[in-house]
This record gives structure tokens, C-alpha cells and sequence, in this order.
């Protein structure tokens, strides 16, 4: 019998997924639309459009992420509120708006052209860069949803994220696999790295079920490394967390100098 916290946690991503997927293809078209990046006609009424796809896409994660939450307390014996308990700030990068930071793409696309790269390619790079703005706002809807739900629940000691290694086209990263035996407080906001696919599990009195899906994807991991250099890498990843000023508690590898806002955010290319 399949164990109900994996499903619960698995249907969850999946949905997650391709809600990400929605938004990321809705960007594509609002983007393909612009043909001039320093237009201001143009741009204005591209981040009105996309903010819009955006905040949308935010909202319905918070509103997954609560149903989520309260079906896994369900199953660990846990009276959640009837209230809806989430409540995303508009801002979820330290009161940077959601239209200054759609802005960025046509910025990078400009700034490319200014060191002659072609217009297409210059376009797709500013592309990539959007579709990663729209999955680390999501990651931080996820986040701070988790929050919401689990601070305002009596019962619950906090969470850990779940590794869910078929989700990411490498695997999970040894930044996740580093930090899969850290336990969050319920009021903490879980650190994102750019591309996490890491899921949350709450832990109860009754339970911490993430320790043991953790666990057993930890041992599928390294069983299907084995002595590889991959292998010796994961097991080797160390990590530590810094705060960003607008994305809240990043991970970076330990040793690595924290460089600082600007260059924080170009290296989660968000």
C-alpha cells in the first residue's frame, strides 16, 4: 500500500507543476508579443498583463499549498482552523514589486544588445530569465503559504522539506540533499535556491512522515550514485544559509561569500 503522506505530497508537486508550467507558457506569449524591449509603451503593457498571470499563479499556490497542508495534518490527527488561514503579502520579495522585478528580462535583453548579441538570442535569454522569476515567486508563495497555514495550527512543531528527486531533470540537488535533516520552525520561512523542487511536511506529536520519505530517497540517491564522482559530490555538499534582502533565506554552498543583493538574485537568475 502506497504510503499517504507520499501520495498527498506527490499530488500536490504534480499540481504545483503544472500550474508552474501554466504560468510559465501564459509568459511566453505576453513576452513573444514585445517586439521592442526599450519601448515603454510596450513594456507597460507587457508587466500589466504578466503581473497579472503572475499574482494569479501566486494566489492558486497558496490555495493548493493550504489544501495540502490541512489534508497531511488531517491524516497526523490535527484540528486545522476553518478559517482560510493564507494570506500572501502582494510583495513576496521584501516590498520589491511584482512590475519592477518584470521589468528585469527587457533590461537583460537591452543590456545584451548593447554588447551586440543578436535580438533573438538576446530575446530568449530574457525569456529564460522571466520563466525563472515566475518559479522562485511561486516557490516563495509556497513558502510563506507554509507559513501561514502551520504558524495559526495548534499541534504542529514545524516541517522539513521533502526531497522529490523525479521532479528536477538532474535529481535533487546536494544543496537539498544537504539540508533534508534540517527541521524548520512553524513561523520560518524555508530557504530557496533557484530550481528547488523540494516539497514541506509538517511535523506533529504524532509524526514526522518527511523523515522517513526523506530517508528513503536519500538511500535511492546514493545507491544509484554508488562510488561515482556525483556520488562523492553529494555526499560532500555543504551548505549554509544567508538572508537576502528581497528573497528572504537563500541556500548557497558553505564557504561560498555571500555577494550581496544584486548579485544574489542574478545567481538564482530571478
Amino acid at each position: 500500500m502506497a504510503d499517504p503522506y507520499d501520495r498527498l505530497a506527490t499530488r500536490h508537486a504534480a499540481r504545483q507543476g503544472q500550474l508552474s508550467d501554466r504560468t510559465i507558457a501564459q509568459l511566453g506569449r505576453l513576452w513573444a508579443a514585445v517586439t521592442d524591449h526599450g519601448d515603454p509603451a510596450q513594456l507597460a503593457a507587457f508587466v500589466g498583463r504578466a503581473s497579472t498571470v503572475v499574482r494569479s499563479a501566486e494566489l492558486a499556490t497558496g490555495r493548493l499549498t493550504e489544501a495540502y497542508l490541512r489534508q497531511v495534518l488531517r491524516q497526523l490527527g490535527v484540528t486545522v482552523p476553518a478559517s482560510t488561514l493564507v494570506n500572501l503579502p502582494a510583495s513576496l520579495r521584501g516590498g520589491v514589486t511584482l512590475e519592477e522585478v518584470l521589468l528585469r528580462p527587457a533590461a537583460t535583453v537591452r543590456y545584451l544588445q548593447s554588447t551586440d548579441v543578436p535580438l533573438s538570442t538576446a530575446a530568449a535569454e530574457g525569456l529564460r530569465r522571466l520563466g525563472a522569476i515566475a518559479a522562485t515567486n511561486l516557490q516563495l508563495a509556497l513558502t510563506q503559504a507554509t507559513v501561514n497555514v502551520l504558524s495559526q495550527t495548534p499541534g504542529t512543531g514545524g516541517y522539513r522539506r521533502i526531497l522529490r528527486p523525479y521532479l528536477s531533470r538532474g535529481g535533487s540537488c546536494g544543496l537539498c540533499i544537504a539540508a533534508a535533516d534540517r527541521i524548520y520552525g512553524r513561523g520560518d520561512l524555508m530557504p530557496i535556491h533557484a530550481k528547488c523542487k523540494c516539497a514541506v511536511m509538517p511535523i506533529t506529536r504524532a509524526g514526522d512522515p518527511g523523515l522517513r520519505l526523506n530517508q528513503r530517497d536519500l538511500d535511492q540517491l546514493y545507491r544509484a550514485a554508488g562510488d561515482s564522482t556525483e556520488g562523492a559530490e553529494l555526499k560532500r555538499t555543504r551548505y549554509r544559509v544567508e538572508r537576502h534582502g528581497e528573497l528572504g533565506p537563500v541556500l548557497v554552498p558553505a564557504g561560498q561569500r555571500f555577494r550581496g543583493v544584486d548579485d544574489v538574485a542574478a545567481s538564482l537568475a530571478s
